[in-house]
């Protein structure tokens, strides 16, 4: 994977509506604020967000989920396993 792919800015702005609908969502998204999200975690938080019922669902790949984690291991283009420290 290119880096640009693994190290992801990550906004999240939760109405108050939705905070007071779905507490548990909120809540998990601010337990894990500071923790590394990847494009392919992406697809799983849009589709934990919205509260889309498929089998393609992995809640522990979504932020949004008080199962989530956020370390895969994962290889950089270059073939090097992608360690976090070797980044700046």
């Amino acid at each position: 994977l290119p880096n640009a792919n693994i190290e992801v800015p990550f906004f999240v702005w939760l109405s108050d509506s939705f905070i007071n609908r779905y507490p548990e969502k909120a809540s998990a998204s601010a337990d894990h604020m500071n923790k590394p999200i990847s494009t392919d975690q992406l697809f799983h938080a849009v589709i934990d967000l919205n509260n889309i019922d498929c089998p393609q669902l992995i809640p522990g790949r979504s932020p949004f989920n008080n199962g989530f984690e956020s370390f895969q291991q994962r290889m950089t283009e270059a073939g090097t396993a992608y360690l976090k420290t070797n980044h700046p």
